[in-house]
């Protein structure tokens, strides 16, 4: 019965906290339109207003960096954290293109192989007031609940459509748990950082069709897709560490 109830606050609070997430200030009107993908730097913060059936309340969110690593283990990535699930893409020596699983692409040392990269966010957030009105329903003892993996790296082709999407596989504060790995808590007046990380190949297959990930644009989302998704995307200032 938990596993239930736990599966539908995880469903429930993705539907809302897609539309919270970091530095993520669309209208929650639910009006579907094409966005123009808005530039963030480091340090710009937003303030948003959250005010749904499931939320309610203030929050605000500040990117303090952002970073590509192809050696996660040199750059202060916790190993452990990165989703046992995680895989990419990758195209062999005989042009064929391959699903590569996280104990082949990681090395012992943080390093990837596979022309794989990491994308990096470091995140503080700051509660306001907001709380989660179902926090009983869906098994909690605070309404101060909050989840860290409803961003999304979506590779955007120049017509706005979403050629991949991913979520996210790292997080620096994992709990146990498949359904509560990425959730925090966080009274109101509080603050807390962490780290977010998306894992990509030089290459996508779908369809029978290949997409080489570097003439495409990353962005981040409140949502899986493209421009015509009711949501903002914001192109991000990546340094690059490698």
């Amino acid at each position: 019965m938990g596993e239930i109830v736990c599966c539908l606050m995880v469903t429930q609070m993705k539907k809302i906290l897609v539309i919270i997430a970091l530095v993520l200030s669309f209208s929650l009107s639910g009006c579907v339109h094409k966005s123009i993908p808005d530039y963030l730097n480091p340090a710009q913060e937003e303030y948003l207003e959250v005010d749904s059936r499931s939320y309610k309340g203030n929050v605000k969110y500040q990117i303090t960096d952002a970073y590509i690593t192809r050696s996660p283990g040199k750059d202060g990535i916790n190993l452990d954290y990165i989703d046992e699930h995680t895989c990419i893409m990758a195209e062999n020596n005989d042009g064929k293109i391959e699903e590569i699983h996280r104990d082949d692409f990681l090395n012992n040392d943080g390093s990837l192989n596979y022309e794989a990269i990491m994308y990096v966010l470091h995140i503080k957030v700051t509660n306001i007031d907001a709380e989660y009105k179902h926090y009983k329903e869906a098994g909690y003892d605070t309404p101060y609940i909050f989840r860290a993996d409803n961003l999304f790296l979506n590779f955007i082709d120049n017509k706005g459509k979403a050629v991949m999407y991913k979520t996210a596989d790292y997080y620096s504060k994992r709990q146990e748990g498949d359904h509560t790995w990425s959730c925090f808590e966080l009274q109101p007046g509080e603050a807390t950082e962490y780290d977010i990380g998306f894992i990509v190949g030089s290459v996508y297959r779908d369809n029978s069709v290949n997409y080489y990930l570097d003439e495409y644009t990353p962005l981040i989302s409140s949502m899986q897709g493209g421009l015509e998704q009711s949501a903002r995307q914001y192109q991000v200032e990546w340094k690059d560490r490698s």
